[in-house]
């Protein structure tokens, strides 16, 4: 990972040495991960902010001394006259639910709250446009999700046959709804491991919408084969837990008469303060797909970075 950013903060340093303008970058957001971006944004030499907007908690951004005035926007409606490059939502699937083909129109659009795919009148609309000839691409944060290309690789050509991702976190970093809270609830003065949920991704999106974004980019990456109906999900509680840990259990379609295929199992443990929605380790992942999203290179479609 580290290699990687190096590499694109160097590529994206020599565009800024010649008459390439900056690119400028707008959020839709300005939580932790909003802020953090945004400080990388204006640290960066050949980015710029074009706005700041937060849909939940406007007094944010209205009461920042760091954001200028300029850039402050409280009405999405008036994103088009900053003339962004690339709008980054670090919200709420409400956001690209509400507006995100709104967004792909104007540029290029990074969202990070990808359970808006679970929803699929919205997952339909958003790849309609961008599979439409604007040049606008959808870019789909990697986040905390280990080896997402691979995945997708497996799905496209038909030879994924099973996908499991297991999450396992504090109970302070998790805000849930339906069946999954009232079972949080119940655990939260029990030790040990807590299993609150153990079926398909769709449904666990909709209970669970601010922190298995993950999870949803594992469907995401694997819609031709187990999408969001057949990857299975299991969300798990731990009070001991000063980390957040993630596997992904993925299966390959048999190869020998025995029924055995290829099998790929990862553990990525990531320190996380409990109460924390996101892992401190996965700030940085965020960075670089900004970053690979910022070159816009990468035209129109879905692409996962």
């Amino acid at each position: 990972m580290t290699e990687r950013l190096e590499r694109l903060l160097t590529h994206l340093q020599s565009s800024s040495s010649g008459n390439r303008r900056k690119r400028r970058i707008g959020f839709v957001g300005f939580g932790k991960v909003g802020k953090f971006l945004f400080e990388k944004v204006r640290e960066h030499a050949s980015l710029e902010v074009a706005f700041v907007c937060d849909l939940f908690a406007p007094e944010t951004v209205r009461s920042s001394k760091d954001i200028p005035d300029i850039c402050k926007i409280y009405d999405p409606k008036d994103i088009p006259r900053t003339k962004p490059d690339l709008i980054c939502e670090v919200a709420h699937p409400n956001v690209t639910k509400k507006y995100g083909a709104f967004f792909l129109s104007i540029c290029d659009y990074m969202m990070a709250s990808t359970t808006a795919f679970a929803d699929e009148e919205c997952s339909n609309m958003l790849m309609r446009e961008a599979e439409k000839s604007t040049g606008n691409g959808l870019y789909l944060t990697t986040g905390a999700l280990w080896a997402a290309n691979d995945i997708k690789k497996m799905s496209d050509q038909g030879v994924l046959s099973e996908l499991c991702i297991t999450m396992k976190k504090h109970p302070k970093s998790l805000k849930l709804r339906g069946d999954s809270k009232v079972r949080l609830d119940a655990a939260k003065h029990r030790e040990g491991e807590i299993t609150l949920y153990d079926g398909p991704l769709r449904r666990l999106c909709f209970e669970a919408p601010n922190n298995v974004n993950t999870m949803a980019t594992a469907g995401i990456a694997a819609l031709k084969t187990t999408g969001f109906d057949r990857t299975r999900v299991r969300l798990i509680c731990d009070k001991s837990l000063e980390c957040t840990i993630i596997t992904v259990d993925a299966v390959g379609t048999p190869t020998r008469p025995n029924g055995e295929g290829l099998r790929v199992v990862s553990d990525r443990v990531n320190p996380s303060i409990p109460g924390a929605v996101t892992g401190l380790g996965t700030f940085t992942t965020f960075y670089t797909s900004m970053l690979i999203a910022a070159e816009g290179k990468l035209g129109d479609g879905i692409h996962i970075v």
